[in-house]
């Protein structure tokens, strides 16, 4: 999907309040598609950090998703030029975790991103996210 489409989706989606996308936004080899850890990974993707950031912040009650997000909002404010879900794990109990790499524009990076989610009361909810340069980091979240 070209980047203004995907933007248009993620944009469309978070004022919906409820849209999910059922297409992996990034490559992706694995199982399952998860529509909302798509949802999610398409609004990383094209710089909607705080689209991003909107889909955990349920679960995240006391935290500034402006001042979560600050750094990598300056850092690439017009998104990556691609990514590719690398590890995802399913628990028999509906816990979901998966970790994307986002390449930078120019060739650099990549941002490593950890998303994990779990059906609550039947719909599946982001818990929580990390992202960071070193892959190693991201790699430790998982359980």
């Amino acid at each position: 999907m070209p980047s203004a489409l995907r933007l248009a989706f993620v944009l469309s989606c978070i004022a919906s309040q409820g849209c999910t996308q059922t297409t992996p936004a990034c490559s992706f080899t694995g199982p399952t598609v998860f529509p909302e850890m798509e949802t999610a990974k398409a609004a990383f993707l094209t710089g909607d950090y705080q689209g991003f950031f909107g889909l955990a912040a349920a679960q995240m009650p006391n935290t500034d998703g402006v001042a979560l997000m600050a750094g990598i909002t300056e850092a690439v404010p017009d998104g990556f030029a691609s990514c590719t879900t690398v590890v995802q794990r399913e628990d028999v109990g509906g816990l979901v975790q998966e970790i994307t790499l986002f390449q930078l524009p120019e060739g650099k990076g990549p941002i490593s991103v950890y998303v994990q989610s779990a059906l609550i009361d039947g719909q599946r909810v982001i818990l929580q996210f990390s992202f960071d340069t070193t892959f190693a980091n991201v790699l430790e979240k998982l359980r």
